[in-house]
């Protein structure tokens, strides 16, 4: 991943906005964000380049990329494909080597033609995040509570950088320090997107997604679906035991469903305490 994208309104809060526009941020997703850009310095000696793309002029959104030190805050994006062209300019890289975190409509034109999707789930949008999944524009789901650290720390543990980021942090090591004084060196470039030329079709390189550092092939795990992605096929009627819905994908299988904390069971986590929940699952259909 040579480069990341991020929406904000869905991504680093829960879509809610005042009459004003405004929202907030968590310092939980900020950190992790400093972590991911870190791990990527140590790899590369460069500041993985960051841009918040919205669609809207939201302050705190640019506060926060100018107080992150982000390469780019981006804005007026109602069609966010308009990014691409003047990104990978500036940046020197084709956005089939970016990552993006998103989570809604709006951000399915450039989902498509990036490299890593990773896309924010949310139970009242679940029609639309299986379209997406249909059409190929999910490699990581992302439960919606503090996605960007989600994020983050699994492209670090994947990229086998976890510890020696953390304790680079925690220790404010030399390297540590050198990555922070070049970060904070950087000067936010702000766009209005709505002034910018539409991009269509597909990136000039072809859809090759690279590694964590543009060293390793991405890591692209199977989507977390709650049931059955194909969403054009009759669903089959839930199963309910009080705690979670289950539904039984096509063909048999293990059931995938989604529990009070909006974990999908069945599939794979990195928090090993979610194990036994496959095996309640398990058990509940057994028992009808």
């Amino acid at each position: 991943m040579n480069a990341l994208i991020l929406d904000w309104d869905g991504v680093f809060h829960d879509g809610r906005k005042g009459s004003d526009g405004g929202s907030s941020f968590s310092e939980l997703d900020s950190m992790g964000l400093n972590l991911l850009r870190f791990g990527h310095y140590l790899q590369t000696g460069q500041i993985l380049p960051v841009a918040i793309v919205t669609g809207e002029r939201n302050e705190t959104a640019e506060a926060f990329a100018r107080r992150e030190h982000l390469h780019v805050f981006g804005f007026y994006a109602k069609e966010k494909t308009r990014a691409i062209e003047p990104l990978e300019a500036a940046w020197g890289s084709q956005a089939a080597t970016w990552g993006f975190v998103f989570d809604d409509i709006l951000d399915f034109g450039l989902a498509a033609r990036v490299g890593l999707r990773a896309m924010v789930y949310r139970e009242a949008c679940e029609e639309t995040y299986h379209y997406a999944v249909n059409q190929g524009w999910v490699d990581i789901t992302l439960q919606a509570d503090h996605a960007v650290r989600r994020f983050a720390e699994q492209q670090l543990v994947e990229s086998g950088l976890w510890e020696r980021v953390l304790e680079g942090r925690m220790t404010m090591s030399s390297d540590y320090q050198a990555y922070w004084a070049a970060r904070q060196a950087l000067p936010l470039e702000v766009i209005d997107f709505s002034q910018t030329a539409v991009f269509r079709g597909r990136s000039r390189a072809a859809r090759q997604p690279s590694g964590f550092a543009n060293t390793a092939a991405v890591s692209r795990q199977q989507p977390i679906i709650p049931h059955s992605p194909t969403i054009h096929q009759k669903k089959s009627p839930p199963l309910k035991d009080g705690l979670f819905e289950f539904m039984r994908p096509p063909g048999g299988g293990a059931p995938r469903g989604v529990g009070l904390f909006g974990d999908a069971c069945g599939a794979r986590f990195t928090n090993h305490r979610h194990t036994h929940l496959t095996w309640v699952g398990h058990l509940v259909l057994d028992l009808l």
